[in-house]
């Protein structure tokens, strides 16, 4: 697991410790802000590079998908709240940060033929079964 990965996922976590500072600050915007509007979508592309590893990224798109995720899962995750009426600012950065932390931690898929996959036959009696 690289660095950035691990960066990614404190980044919902730094960002939700800066909502206890002043309420005007210029930390507390800068780290909130920069959080929203890269944090989730960044850690999500992140997800997909993981996942489907065939796929050529594109560097234009993933800015793109990133900025445009999280701002859609900034969106939801606050209509929620508020549609239930109960929204704070910690209880969606806490949410947005969760799903952040999960994303940039969930490891890609393993190769095919990888150490520790479940039911594979040995070569010798495969040929045998058939």
């Amino acid at each position: 697991m690289s660095a950035g990965r691990v960066l990614l996922a404190l980044s919902g976590w730094i960002a939700l410790a800066a909502t206890a500072l002043t309420a005007g600050g210029a930390v507390r915007i800068v780290l909130t802000v920069a959080f929203l509007v890269l944090g989730p979508g960044a850690a999500l592309t992140g997800l997909r590079r993981r996942l489907t590893p065939q796929v050529e990224p594109d560097a234009g798109e993933d800015r793109i998908l990133t900025v445009v995720i999280s701002l859609c899962l900034a969106t939801l995750v606050s209509e929620a709240f508020y549609l239930g009426h109960c929204y704070t600012t910690v209880r969606a950065m806490s949410v947005l940060a969760g799903i952040t932390t999960l994303a940039a931690l969930c490891p890609g898929r393993r190769a095919r033929g990888a150490r520790g996959t479940r039911g594979a036959r040995p070569a010798a009696r495969a040929g045998a079964a058939e």
